[in-house]
């Protein structure tokens, strides 16, 4: 498998592992089946009212249940694709995505945006609305001090945790959907940006990339802190 005319800026596998989905440059999302090592569907605009991206993208995210699809650049919309007709369904304008900063949860998604304000929002996949703004320091009054490259919720269904990793003040934190977004972890200052955040499947782990070359991994079970 080549796409030599088009740089991929991110990928994800599906939940049965089957087929991927990859995204970069040519702003198309492409879909390709892992067992035959082929690609079988460019996803396709979804008619005058959801055109698809018109900048590069750089995350791709498949929904762990319904035959769904986001993806998110630099041309500040999240793009929904319905997997069953390979095209654009929806789509949400807002999100600056520069990474690795949009993910799924039930009816909820996630994105991290690399911008000076609203950098972390939750959305409702079911109308496309959104359902709150997360500040990133409740006592933070400076806005611009946060860049988000990178963003993920917690596995384990039975807890509402979600990670963030951001540039320009180089910090990872945790945060609590259910305690008023109040962050429950912050790194110490990074030498370089935190690219990368990832939950272990059990969610007693939680792991983070930086540009220093460095991966980081935290112990957040509670039954053992």
């Amino acid at each position: 498998m080549e796409d030599l005319e088009n740089p991929l800026m991110c990928m994800d596998f599906n939940p049965e592992g089957t087929h991927f989905a990859t995204a970069g440059n040519d702003r198309c999302v492409k879909i390709y089946d892992d067992n035959m090592k082929t690609k079988v569907a460019d996803m396709k605009p979804g008619g005058l009212n959801h055109p698809g991206h018109s900048n590069r993208v750089f995350s791709v995210c498949f929904h762990k249940t319904a035959s769904m699809l986001a993806s998110g650049g630099w041309d500040n919309t999240i793009q929904f694709y319905d997997m069953r007709t390979n095209s654009v369904s929806a789509s949400i304008y807002g999100p600056h995505i520069c990474g690795d900063s949009i993910d799924f949860k039930d009816y909820e998604l996630l994105t991290g945006s690399w911008a000076i304000e609203k950098q972390i929002q939750i959305w409702d996949i079911r109308n496309y609305k959104l359902i709150r703004n997360v500040n990133w320091d409740r006592n933070d009054k400076t806005p611009s001090s946060t860049y988000v490259y990178a963003s993920q919720f917690s596995k384990d269904k039975n807890t509402s945790l979600f990670g963030v990793g951001c540039s320009n003040n180089n910090v990872v934190r945790l945060f609590d959907c259910s305690n008023e977004d109040i962050p429950v972890m912050t790194s110490g200052y990074l030498n370089k940006a935190c690219y990368t955040v990832d939950f272990s499947h059990n969610g007693k782990f939680f792991a983070f990339g930086s540009g220093d070359g460095n991966i980081r991994v935290v112990n957040i079970d509670k039954k053992k802190n």
